[in-house]
């Protein structure tokens, strides 16, 4: 098993972004610090931005929104993502993240506009059938994080040759902690 370090550098060799999760961050104190300190020490790579056409370098997630909350204090210019389903009345009070990414059985085209009309970002979990992968593009959401990265790049390409649209490729989830 690599390590964060070693994940960063062989991630940053190949060119590849990363949608970081924080696992369980209660279970490890400390960890947005750890992670924080990792990714500072690889600061040109991964706090690079990137050009608004491509997708970001690097999203930190986690279901633990309050480790959010603190791993966005440490790292204020890195893109941060809730993981799950905030309550529509409720998504203005997270207005310092980036993203809500809930799981994409929780999403319908309301609540993907609702999400966009806070200025955010929407990423659906873990998308693994190409028809559900069609259907929640169909939706409006800016990506989807899948298991199956070739599906879900002829997923995207085949909906922006549709839409003549582009949007962010899908991310695969590098988990961290327990």
């Amino acid at each position: 098993m690599p390590t964060l370090g070693e994940a960063l550098d062989r991630l940053e060799e190949h060119g590849l972004n990363l949608l970081l999760e924080l696992k369980q961050p209660a279970l490890y104190p400390g960890l947005e610090r750890a992670v924080a300190d990792e990714l500072a020490d690889r600061r040109g790579h991964w706090f690079r931005r990137a050009r608004p056409w491509r997708p970001r370098r690097l999203v930190v997630q986690s279901f633990d929104w309050e480790s959010v909350r603190e791993s966005k204090d440490l790292l204020p210019s890195v893109p941060h993502g809730l993981l799950g389903v905030v309550p529509e009345d409720r998504i203005a009070e997270y207005g310092w993240a980036h993203m809500i990414n809930p799981n994409h059985r929780h999403v319908d085209a309301d609540y993907v506009e609702r999400v966009h009309d806070a200025g955010m970002e929407i990423m659906p979990y873990t998308i693994n059938d190409r028809a559900v992968m069609d259907a929640t593009l169909e939706l409006g959401v800016d990506g989807f994080i899948t298991d199956f990265p070739e599906v879900g790049r002829q997923a995207i390409d085949e909906f922006e040759r549709r839409e003549r649209i582009t949007i962010a490729p899908p991310v695969f989830p590098l988990v961290t902690g327990g």
